[in-house]
Formats: C-alpha cells, sequence, structure tokens
C-alpha cells in the first residue's frame, strides 16, 4: 500500500517551544482513503519529551488518493536531485513509501514542490478536501494554524485527552447511576418485596400450592385405577403409588424450596428485623453508593483481587442490610486511589469509552429484564394492607377448593376400590 507521511515541526523556525506548546503535527494518507492527522506538545514529563495533543481522522475517496499519489510521485521525480533541499524557516520533510521504497523530500512546500504551478498545499486543498494544511512558520498568521476541511467532507474528529477524559467521566457517572439503581432494586427493594410477600402470604400461598399439587396428584390416581378396571387389570395400589411418586417427584423439591424461603424469610426477620431494614434503606444506599465510587467492578474492571472481595463483602452486606460492615468498608476505601484515564493512551480510552457504552446499554437492558421478573411482580401484592389481605384471601379460597375436590375424588377412589 502507498502511504505518504507529511511532517511539519516548530523546534527549528520560531523560538525553541516550551512545555506544552504544540510543536509538530503529522499527515499521514494512505492509498486507501485513509487520513490521519496527528499533532504533538512538548511534554517533559515524558520519557521522549513529547505526547500527543490532539488526531483527526477521515476518509476520503481511493480515488483521489490514486490521483494525489500520482501528483506526488511525479513531483519527487522532478525533484529527486532536490532532496537535500533544506531552510531555516518551516521544516517539513515529505516521506512516501511506494513498492517497498521510501522517498524523502525536505524543504518548504510553497518554495520548491509544486506541480505544474500548483503548490502542494494547494493540491491538498483541492484534491483532498483539505482547506488548509496546518503548518508553523515564521508568520504570525500561519503559527499554530488549524487543520481544516470542506464542508462536504465526512470527517470524525477524535478529541483530545481532556475532551475525552469528560466523555469517559459523563459514562462513568451515568453506568454509575444505572449500576446503582439496579444493584438496590436486585439487592434492597427485590428482598423487601420477597420477605413481606413471604411473610405476609407464604405461608397462604405454601397452603395453595401444597393443595393443587395432593389434587393433581389424586386425579392422576383416579385415573390409573379407572385404567386398570377398564383392562380388567388386578389392581395394585402400591404400584399406582410408586409410580405417582416418580411423576410427581418435581413437586416436593419445590414445595422444599418455598419451605427454604420461607425459612430464610424467617431468619431475616428475627435477626434483622423487616422494618428495621426498610428504615435503613437510605443508609444502606448511601454507604453503598460511597464504596460504589471507588471500587464498583463496572467502574473499576481490572481492582487487584482483594480490592475485588472487598467489593463482594460490601454487596453481601448491602443485601443483609449490614450497615455496621458496610461503613467499616466505606472508611476503608475512602481514600482508594480513582484511575487516572488521562495517563492513558488515546488506544486505553476509546477501548475504556467502547467498554463504557456496551455497559450501559447492558445495565439498562438488565433493568427491564428486572421489572418483568421474579419478584418484581410480587409487587402488586405488597404494596398495602388491602393488597396483602385481597391476596391471602384468594390463595386460602384456591387452597379450601383444591381440599374440597381432593375429598370428592377420594370418595369416588373409594367406591372404585370397594
Amino acid at each position: 500500500m502507498e502511504e505518504m507521511v507529511l511532517i511539519s515541526t516548530k523546534a527549528t523556525s520560531t523560538q525553541p517551544p516550551v512545555n506544552n506548546e504544540e510543536f509538530q503535527q503529522h499527515l499521514t494518507i494512505q492509498s486507501d482513503g485513509s487520513v490521519l492527522f496527528k499533532a504533538y506538545y512538548v511534554d517533559l514529563a515524558s520519557a521522549d519529551n513529547q505526547s500527543l495533543a490532539r488526531m483527526i481522522h477521515k476518509k476520503i475517496d481511493f480515488r483521489q488518493c490514486k490521483q494525489f499519489f500520482y501528483i506526488i510521485r511525479q513531483l519527487l521525480s522532478e525533484y529527486r536531485g532536490n532532496q537535500s533541499y533544506s531552510s531555516k524557516q518551516s521544516t517539513w520533510q515529505l516521506v512516501f513509501k511506494h513498492e517497498g521504497q521510501s522517498e524523502v523530500y525536505t524543504g518548504l512546500l510553497d518554495g520548491k514542490l509544486n506541480y505544474r504551478g500548483q503548490s502542494l498545499t494547494y493540491i491538498l486543498q483541492k484534491t483532498l478536501g483539505i482547506e488548509q494544511l496546518l503548518a508553523f512558520g515564521p508568520v504570525k498568521d500561519q503559527t499554530d494554524a488549524l487543520i481544516g476541511v470542506t464542508k462536504k467532507a465526512n470527517v470524525t474528529y477524535l478529541p483530545n485527552h481532556e475532551h475525552l477524559n469528560q466523555t469517559i467521566k459523563g459514562l462513568k457517572d451515568c453506568v454509575l447511576s444505572l449500576s446503582l439503581k439496579r444493584d438496590h432494586q436486585l439487592y434492597v427493594e427485590n428482598k423487601i418485596l420477597e420477605i413481606r410477600y413471604t411473610l405476609e402470604l407464604g405461608p397462604a400461598e405454601y397452603r395453595a400450592i401444597q393443595a393443587a399439587m395432593q389434587l393433581e396428584r389424586i386425579v392422576k390416581k383416579y385415573t390409573l385405577i379407572q385404567e386398570q378396571i377398564v383392562n380388567g387389570e388386578p389392581i395394585s395400589l402400591p404400584k399406582i403409588d410408586e409410580q405417582l411418586s416418580q411423576s410427581y417427584a418435581y413437586q416436593e423439591d419445590y414445595l422444599l424450596h418455598k419451605l427454604k424461603r420461607l425459612n430464610q424469610a424467617i431468619v431475616f426477620q428475627r435477626e434483622y428485623g423487616l422494618e428495621n431494614f426498610v428504615e435503613q434503606v437510605s443508609t444502606l444506599d448511601e454507604l453503598y453508593c460511597k464504596i460504589s465510587l471507588h471500587i464498583h467492578p463496572d467502574l473499576f474492571p481490572n481492582l487487584a483481587s482483594e480490592v475485588q472481595e472487598l467489593y463482594q463483602n460490601a454487596l453481601i452486606a448491602y443485601h443483609q442490610g449490614d450497615v455496621f460492615t458496610l461503613n467499616m468498608i466505606a472508611t476503608v476505601v475512602s481514600n482508594q486511589n480513582v484511575e487516572q484515564q488521562n495517563t492513558h493512551s488515546f488506544a486505553d480510552l476509546f477501548a475504556e469509552q467502547k467498554r463504557l457504552h456496551a455497559l450501559k446499554d447492558l445495565i439498562k437492558e438488565e433493568l427491564v429484564q428486572l421489572d418483568d421478573e421474579y419478584p418484581s411482580a410480587l409487587k402488586q401484592y405488597v404494596n398495602t394492607q388491602e393488597q396483602v389481605t385481597t391476596q391471602r384471601d384468594f390463595l386460602n379460597e384456591q387452597a379450601d377448593e383444591s381440599i374440597k375436590a381432593i375429598q370428592d375424588y377420594q370418595a369416588k377412589i373409594d367406591i372404585l376400590l370397594k
């Protein structure tokens, strides 16, 4: 692939650059239409004394590049004998790579390098859509001039470190807000809903489910006895009961799961107290927010394993309403050094920006799913005491109906067995 790199430097044209002053620019053009502009500033704190100040990406039609590179080849062929030309004014260096070979021209673009009376600057303007080539020179109006592009050009400006860091900070604020909302719903709001429902309605629900399962089982038992009678087979109740036990083993597991939830709710109520937990929600949220600002994995995915473990302990404490532990962890992490993005390369910053965008979209999807899943659906039954009473009456009615139906089927079975 053919490539042209145009480099300008301020170091030899004016007073020596000072720290944080822009002093060098690179314009790279490839034959596929990729245009990359980079500007560097003096950075006395860095090892090589320079850092990237800003960058612009642009994409143009490769046919324009083909025409432009043809002109460059002609120019370099014409001025091949002047490659050592130099100037005490602005120093420009043009490096053209073609078929594995590099040709270099150093000097004033407008002074010697022109094609049919047109300067290279003018050719860049018209062929590539760049209205003004960034240049350094003794003329004040030229010094620190900005690179310009036509309004029709499809240009993406890649921001400098400061702007990109501000964008990432905004994304982090958004991600943190969404994460806190998600975690609050997962570990606080849903817990309150689940425990309140289990304590208020769990026994009635267990009774209704158990009766419904027993009804399903006895209906099946009645059907199997009928089939044996119709087929002229001897009725074997032990065999039927064994078949039913195998078919409905999942029912026992489900009932044990319900009992486990009920036991957990009872233990939580005894050790922490649901009302006490509810009263402390604002304190829990405040402490968890302080901790998340420093060690939430959504914001800081590369934390040390010990810090990650500390966050997991905070999450457990948040889930259990343990203010003491949260307060202790908040104290520990209060002086945790927050990651400084401005020390990272552009590649790191753009990778972080991409990660945060994807994470933001993911958390939004999770929030939508949480609203549709258990235990969010329980909210309609426990928001008010009236709702609790209505649901409890409904569950008890279901249980009573199932028990009545069980008695009826048992009577039918007794008749069949006579």
